[in-house]
């Protein structure tokens, strides 16, 4: 069987996070590429615009950057009734930025992607927080004293404000034991860390629903990211045995034991004698 159709040339470029012009909005709208299809970007943007000139138009009246930040929170939340997909979460459209503005529903770390986005062409400060099990954004704002203040927000809750007493709860809870709330749980998220935490959503969501070709087309990306990563190119290597590409498969397994030592290694070596085996006995 041949190798599983999967044109990189865009994501290439998109996802080099350490170039000058990286644009994280653009490489999160190219996720949407996984599932074989493609994603007109152009449209997207127009769409965009037009959501940030909506928002523009009822921040007219606004006298203050916290005025501004609650009639984006309205507008966006409120107005347009962005907001998380409660019925079938880890569905893939979910994590699919042009998925989300049309329905208007997505997972944490989309939808604080598309709000930060949108925020951003207001001239607003705002900025992803990969805090623990649920991605948020963080809000900064001039205060009537010109100090800056900060707001925390969950934007899978229609934008409800989380203050530290709520978010230490939810760490503590995670982890099943007292946790104090550091100022590194709501650092700014790298873009690194926002595009493989948007593609390991999609990881786990195709890895349950058994869309190998998909799952594979992650894999993909996150080596774009993480090239040097040998348990990627296993578990693409596995994926690629089941559908057939045996010459992908085996060139993954290759690769994985090249850049690993202990259990992954072992592993690839593993599935090369059992691939050899299998070959060895086609007729």
């Amino acid at each position: 069987m041949d190798g599983i159709r999967d044109d990189l040339h865009r994501e290439e470029i998109a996802f080099n996070v350490d170039h000058e012009a990286f644009d994280l909005f653009h490489a999160a709208m190219l996720i949407g590429r996984v599932d074989g299809q493609e994603v007109d970007t152009n449209a997207v943007d127009e769409k965009i615009n037009a959501l940030a000139e909506d928002i523009a138009r009822a921040m007219e009246k606004t006298t203050s950057d916290r005025d501004r930040v609650i009639t984006l929170l309205r507008v966006f939340f409120g107005t347009h009734g962005f907001t998380g997909d409660t019925l079938e979460y880890d569905a893939p459209e979910n994590s699919f930025i042009h998925r989300v503005i049309d329905r208007k529903k997505g997972l944490p770390i989309t939808l604080s992607v598309l709000f930060c986005e949108v925020a951003r062409r207001l001239g607003v400060d705002a900025y992803g927080i990969s805090f623990p099990g649920h991605f948020l954004v963080g809000l900064h704002f001039e205060t009537e004293n010109a100090l800056r203040d900060l707001r925390v927000i969950d934007p899978f809750h229609s934008g409800r404000l989380r203050d530290a007493k709520d978010l230490k709860a939810h760490l503590s809870r995670l982890a099943g034991r007292d946790v104090p709330l550091t100022p590194e749980h709501i650092a700014p998220a790298s873009p690194r860390i926002v595009l493989e935490r948007m593609l390991n959503n999609l990881r786990a969501s195709y890895a349950r629903r058994g869309s190998l070709e998909s799952l594979c087309r992650v894999y993909s990306r996150l080596l774009l990211l993480r090239p040097w990563h040998a348990g990627l190119y296993l578990e693409r290597a596995r994926a690629r045995r089941v559908l057939l590409d045996i010459k992908g498969a085996v060139a993954d397994a290759k690769r994985a034991r090249e850049e690993s030592r202990g259990d992954v290694r072992e592993a690839a070596e593993h599935l090369l004698l059992q691939m050899r085996r299998e070959t060895s006995n086609v007729h």
